[in-house]
């Protein structure tokens, strides 16, 4: 499960920095600007609720710094600390499959989706979506996304939004040159979800650029404390987690 996965990204990764990032129990900013968004959301899987105080404490005693921030979601400071080692020229991994990660995909930051064990960059996500990553969030201003109960454009599938945004890049661009668009009743799809496009995009797009009071040496990974870890462990009766950590301290 999710902790055996810890250890493989610990062994197969050996990061120098590394952040996990929580979602709070309040909503975000983006519920402010559309109501409806993820109401169709179950909160999550049944199975991983109780673990998470769990993998807090874990990681925790791991040396795994751990962040949460009101406001915003886990999205957004993942954005913003793959941005941040970016700058410091960093390999960035998001560590998710979350396919709205694409957006921030780039020749420094990739994501590795380990339930499906691929690894997306710049040409996996052209190759899967048919748009380059910068243009992600227009492509998913396009069509809307289910899982977060966001609209987009009503009419407009994956198809469609591919050779929209290969044409005309942004949803801005879209509706700026409006008249471009030949066919009659895509041109009256996209004006009638126009409000709707753009709201769309706004949530769908991860910020980036949250005013956290954390500087890239704050994601470095920490000592980690052995007892701490050793009394959980008997708690939590992980014999198979134990033995993945000991064979860990071998590799390293």
């Amino acid at each position: 499960g999710y902790l055996s996965m810890i250890v493989k990204l610990l062994k197969e990764i050996k990061p120098d920095y590394l952040a996990f990032c929580y979602d709070r129990p309040e909503p975000s900013f983006r519920k402010d600007i559309y109501p409806e968004y993820k109401a169709n959301r179950s909160e999550m899987p049944e199975d991983l609720a109780p673990q998470i105080p769990y993998i807090k404490q874990l990681t925790e005693a791991l040396g795994i710094p751990a962040f949460e921030m009101q406001g915003f979601e886990a999205d957004d400071l993942i954005g913003t600390f793959a941005v941040m080692g970016e700058k410091h020229n960093l390999d960035v991994v998001i560590v998710s499959g979350d396919k709205d990660f694409s957006q921030l995909i780039n020749d420094h930051i990739i994501m590795y989706d380990t339930m499906k064990d691929t690894r997306f960059t710049v040409e996996k996500v052209v190759e899967k979506w048919g748009v380059e990553p910068k243009y992600f969030i227009d492509y998913l201003a396009l069509t809307g996304d289910s899982s977060d109960n966001i609209p987009g454009v009503r009419g407009v599938g994956p198809k469609g939004a591919q050779k929209l945004i290969n044409e005309f890049h942004t949803v801005e661009e879209i509706y700026k040159r409006i008249d471009d668009v030949k066919n009659p009743s895509l041109k009256n799809k996209l004006l009638e979800s126009q409000e709707m496009a753009m709201l769309s995009k706004k949530l769908v797009t991860i910020e980036t650029d949250v005013k956290v009071d954390i500087g890239i040496n704050d994601l470095k990974m920490r000592e980690r404390k052995t007892e701490e870890l050793e009394k959980l462990l008997e708690e939590l009766e992980f014999q198979s987690f134990k033995k993945n950590l000991v064979s860990l301290d071998q590799s390293q």
